[in-house]
């Protein structure tokens, strides 16, 4: 007996991709996000007042030409401090042959409009006629100049040394 031959199966229909389902949620709920914490820079000094936020009386960050500026106003100024200082010569008070020679290293300060507030000395010379002599000195050759603006404050407080030598026969 023969077979009869089978019809071939008609080609598959096309399908359609299947609806895209979101995936399973996990059991756990997920983490929060990590937050970042806030720069250390970001934050303001706490007055003594409470908790309000004081704005700082001077700049963390100094800009270096800002830096460069202040110093060279400084030491222009302590170049006017000098030559007012020169004005005022300061003679030992001795009789014979005078040999006085020394460095006194003093801490100035002075007033916005140029007046003496406080001199201090830092490092006698070993000689406390000459220690004595230039702190007077200092002292009477008050009011110095005006402190220029690229120096800030009300006041300004300086390293002088104050270099002297003295040698003459009387």
């Amino acid at each position: 007996p023969q077979q009869a031959a089978r019809p071939a199966p008609p080609p598959p229909a096309p399908r359609a991709a299947p609806p895209l389902t979101p995936a399973p949620r996990p059991a756990t709920p997920p983490a929060p996000p990590q937050q970042l914490r806030p720069s250390p820079l970001a934050q303001q000094p706490r007055s003594s007042q409470g908790s309000q936020a004081a704005a700082p009386s001077s700049p963390t960050f100094r800009n270096p030409a800002d830096n460069y500026g202040e110093k060279r106003a400084q030491e222009q100024y302590l170049w006017q401090v000098m030559r007012r200082i020169a004005q005022f010569p300061y003679v030992p008070k001795s009789t014979g042959v005078i040999r006085e020679e020394g460095t006194v290293l003093t801490r100035v300060t002075i007033s916005r409009q140029g007046q003496l507030l406080n001199v201090v000395m830092e490092k006698s010379s070993g000689l406390p006629s000459l220690d004595a002599g230039v702190m007077d000195t200092i002292r009477r050759a008050s009011p110095y100049p005006p402190l220029p603006a690229e120096i800030t404050g009300a006041s300004h407080t300086f390293q002088l040394p104050v270099s002297f030598r003295y040698n003459e026969q009387r």
